[in-house]
């Protein structure tokens, strides 16, 4: 998965961060965010799945960065970062995101059942990486399932389209 798009960060005050941070955490995906503010800037990391993003936005910036879609789990925290208002996508950006896979977590089928993915396609087998390769350009609902016994970081994945 490769890939870089721009997105406008909305949040540059200790205020509105709280306030999506606070959203963020309400997801129960896992995340853990933390906020450096200082005098000229803040510094925002957010790490879902052992992957992080880091954004440093300086309060006089024109608040547009590059993101690099690296992997489904940076794909997905950026949506969930729109969602809960500290990112707003572009259209271009959004089109982007939207021919990726979504990625869910053990346990979330019904999740992406309520978002639209209704139809169980197959079942994947290996690391993100390898069925992020395998889907790259699909618009399919990913969900995590069962580790695979005896190869470290290989998992069960759910396709599932709309």
């Amino acid at each position: 998965m490769t890939g870089i798009i721009t997105i406008a960060v909305n949040a540059i005050d200790t205020e509105a961060s709280v306030g999506w941070m606070a959203r963020l955490y309400g997801l129960n995906k896992g995340y853990k965010a933390t906020l450096l503010p200082t005098e000229k800037k803040h510094a925002y990391t957010i790490k879902r799945n052992g992957e992080s993003l880091c954004i440093t936005q300086a309060k006089s910036d024109a608040k547009q960065i590059k993101v690099e879609l690296k992997s489904l789990t940076i794909v997905s925290m950026l949506r969930d970062l729109e969602f809960v208002g500290l990112i707003t996508l572009e259209e271009h950006a959004k089109a982007e995101l939207a021919k990726q896979p979504t990625l869910y977590r053990f346990g979330e089928g019904l999740k992406a059942r309520a978002d639209g993915f209704q139809t169980f396609v197959t079942m994947a087998q290996g690391t993100e990486v390898d069925v992020t390769v395998e889907y790259a350009g699909k618009s399919v609902a990913l969900v995590v399932g069962a580790a695979i016994y005896g190869a470290a970081g290989h998992h069960q994945y759910g396709v599932f389209t709309r």
